[in-house]
């Protein structure tokens, strides 16, 4: 039998720089955390390799939600990253190879929206104080490259994970002052609980049996539709008034 369990994921350390603020701040929730329901990864600093170590867990029948984490300097608070675009740039990964070409899917589409909404998860810390803001997007690096690909995952968009990417600012490289690594985990650790909050409690032990479906899913899930244009982000569109339709007059022509 299989306890559900929550994805959590950071990079590891690249380059010049020995510490990774998203590798770190993962591996400290998941030592604080006493329950089971919590697995992380880190992952490797590369175009070819950061994929694949979750093709596992992303197939697994247990998983209830995705977040993912990474570092980005010069940003001065938490961003939630609305989308992931089908874009990268030609930068050297941690394995010396760059990406051939400038998309990472030649027939995708040009992004795909988060499907754990940004604002709601920067409404969530905001309760707890801890600030954050609503990126438009994760840039074009590997972070960018892993929130794209999860997205757009067969197993995930067949059973509708919940899929989220948290930027973490760099203390004394462009976060507010007073931001601390300590500070940097317990924000990540309010994501993880509002996870659970949504999308475990309740949730009973899934069975190991290949092919069996997860408990509280529907037998025909729907699948999330594959736009060709960029996805604006929820908050945007949600501020936009919707405009009713008049009915027109008699004896008039429409065209």
């Amino acid at each position: 039998m299989r306890r559900p369990f929550v994805l959590l994921t950071g990079f590891a350390p690249f380059g010049a720089r020995r510490r990774n603020e998203s590798a770190a701040a993962v591996l400290a929730v998941g030592r604080a955390s006493r329950r089971r329901d919590l697995r992380v990864r880190i992952l490797p600093v590369s175009w070819a390799r950061a994929f694949p170590t979750l093709y596992d867990d992303l197939r697994d029948p247990a998983l209830r939600a995705v977040v993912l984490c990474g570092e980005a300097a010069r940003r001065k608070d938490l961003s939630v990253e609305a989308r992931g675009r089908n874009r990268c740039a030609s930068v050297p990964d941690e394995d010396g190879r760059r990406p051939k070409a400038t998309r990472l899917a030649a027939t995708g589409p040009a992004a795909r929206p988060s499907t754990w909404s940004a604002p709601a998860i920067v409404a969530a810390l905001g309760k707890a104080r801890r600030r954050a803001v609503v990126s438009r997007d994760a840039g074009t690096y590997l972070c960018n490259a892993i929130l794209f690909r999860v997205l757009g995952d067969a197993a995930v968009r067949r059973r509708c994970i919940p899929v989220t990417f948290v930027h973490l600012p760099i203390p004394g490289h462009g976060a507010r002052d007073g931001t601390t690594p300590a500070a940097l985990a317990a924000a990540i650790g309010v994501v993880v609980a509002e996870a659970r909050r949504r999308f475990l409690d309740g949730a009973g032990v899934v069975p190991s049996t290949r092919g069996t479906r997860p408990a509280g899913t529907s037998s025909r899930p729907r699948r999330p539709r594959e736009s060709s244009t960029p996805a604006a982000p929820r908050a945007r569109r949600a501020a936009t008034p919707v405009r009713r339709a008049r009915a027109p007059r008699r004896g008039s022509r429409r065209g």
